[in-house]
């Protein structure tokens, strides 16, 4: 293995490695889009057509006033209502950015589908069940903001879906969208700051073996780093 592992093949294989060892499927599997590091919430939905869009980012904008967030507007009307079933090239709605986490995305489509700019560049042309999958699914890494950032995320999911969308699911890998549990949710962070630690420990320092296949070795730092997770009690 020559030179330094891509990042996207680092996070491919850092998911990969997640799902050998504790048994849990990563959404990020299911569809190949450009992978994260990392513990994150998947999201779809619509917007209501009844709903203000100029309202929803208000709201938004509140939220990145009073936290003192990033934040980024798009278009801020929708061409028609009711929504047609296609789509122009625009963006519609505002990003909020949080601090040590990626933006959380309350953008759309034209049609009214959630979407976000990344998605609609890379598989915004493809008509198969794959792309149109890629397409309308968002994510949000949160790993590196810390359990109290990503509670606060979670809830403002939870009012923001309520007022303006339809349709409207979540995937937490931290489960607490779906329990509510926060001590649940800090144990799973501490497990996935654990076997990033790892993963990243054994890529810096473990060197192929004569002959050893990049799915060798890290077949083998999984090795390592589940005799190591079983030990521990997360």
């Amino acid at each position: 293995m020559a030179g330094i592992v891509p990042l996207q093949l680092c996070a491919f294989l850092f998911n990969l490695t997640i799902t050998v060892i504790t048994g849990t499927i990563q959404p990020e599997l299911r569809y190949l889009n450009v992978p994260d590091m990392g513990l994150t919430i998947h999201y779809k939905g619509r917007f209501n057509p009844e709903a203000s869009l100029e309202s929803l980012i208000g709201e938004c904008l509140e939220y990145a006033n009073v936290f003192h967030w990033k934040y980024h507007i798009f278009e801020q009307e929708f061409p028609q209502t009711p929504f047609p079933d296609d789509y122009n090239d625009n963006i519609y709605g505002i990003a909020i950015s949080p601090s040590e986490c990626e933006p959380l995305w309350f953008t759309f489509l034209s049609n009214g589908k959630m979407s976000g700019p990344v998605q609609l560049k890379y598989f915004g042309n493809g008509n198969d069940a794959e792309n149109q999958f890629a397409l309308y699914s968002l994510f949000t890494k949160t790993q590196f903001a810390g359990p109290e950032i990503h509670m606060l995320v979670i809830e403002i999911f939870r009012h923001i879906s309520k007022r303006y969308l339809l349709d409207f699911t979540m995937t937490d890998e931290g489960k607490y969208w779906e329990t509510s549990d926060s001590e649940e949710l800090k144990t799973i962070f501490k497990r996935y700051n654990f076997l990033l630690d790892m993963f990243e420990d054994g890529l810096k320092h473990l060197k192929p073996n004569g002959g050893e296949s990049l799915q060798q070795l890290i077949e083998r730092i999984a090795g390592g780093i589940h005799s190591d997770y079983m030990k521990r009690k997360f």
